[in-house]
């Protein structure tokens, strides 16, 4: 797999150890390689994996049955999460999709009156674009980070992040906009010296100045980028 879905099946794994055994939700699975490795590695005791498409759909079932997980994997062709019943300890995974298309996703699955309870859930998202309003969104919705990753795959660069429901999520020491752009976890690997976070927030200076001359939000970000840097260079 990529640097990016490696990481990502490293965050899934790493939640499953705080959830216990069950299934991978894998929104938007493509050729379905995370669901084969979550269930190659037992991270999973079955996977269900979804696609708008119809093409990439049946790729991926072709996939799961060549590996050997024609009874431990479904596959749906389907809008996000319509029409899937989510169960506890259910690892839901949301990868390279835009930030906003994964909050209409969250927000559909949050209505859902047969939702089990959110304690027992875990989210595993990498948004390609909008981060900010994914991760204010999921606040407010009472989820909190537990851990979020820069990585840098083929000239682009990605954050990966897990969620898990805390009801109140209490980071009143952070504005919106540090928590929104810096991200709090990423934030602190940032301060410190981890150097994937380190690259990753030169290149959010970099993309959010071009944006500044325009947006108000984006130039108090890298005013907070700016200021967290002096800090962490004294």
């Amino acid at each position: 797999m990529s640097a990016r879905l490696d990481l990502v099946y490293e965050h899934i794994k790493n939640a499953r150890k705080d959830l216990g055994a069950g299934r991978v939700v894998d929104v938007g699975s493509d050729h379905g390689h995370t669901a084969i490795s979550c269930l190659e590695s037992n991270v999973a005791t079955s996977a269900v994996c979804t696609d708008i498409n119809e093409g990439p759909a049946k790729i991926c079932r072709a996939n799961l049955d060549c590996a050997g997980y024609k009874d431990k994997a479904a596959v749906v062709v389907t809008d996000g999460l319509d029409g899937v019943k989510l169960e506890a300890n259910d690892i839901i995974v949301i990868s390279g999709l835009g930030g906003l298309n994964t909050i209409d996703i969250l927000k559909r699955t949050f209505s859902k009156t047969d939702l089990p309870d959110k304690k027992t859930l875990a989210l595993v998202l990498q948004p390609q674009k909008t981060i900010e309003e994914l991760r204010l969104f999921l606040r407010d919705e009472g989820f909190a980070i537990t851990d979020e990753t820069a990585v840098k795959d083929q000239g682009f660069h990605y954050v990966v992040m897990t969620f898990v429901f805390a009801g109140d999520v209490d980071m009143k020491e952070l504005s919106d906009i540090e928590y929104a752009y810096l991200g709090p976890v990423l934030r602190e690997k940032y301060i410190s010296g981890d150097p994937d976070a380190v690259e990753h927030y030169e290149y959010l200076i970099r993309t959010l100045q071009d944006r500044a001359r325009s947006n108000d939000e984006c130039r108090e970000a890298v005013e907070c980028i700016l200021r967290l840097k002096e800090k962490t260079t004294i």
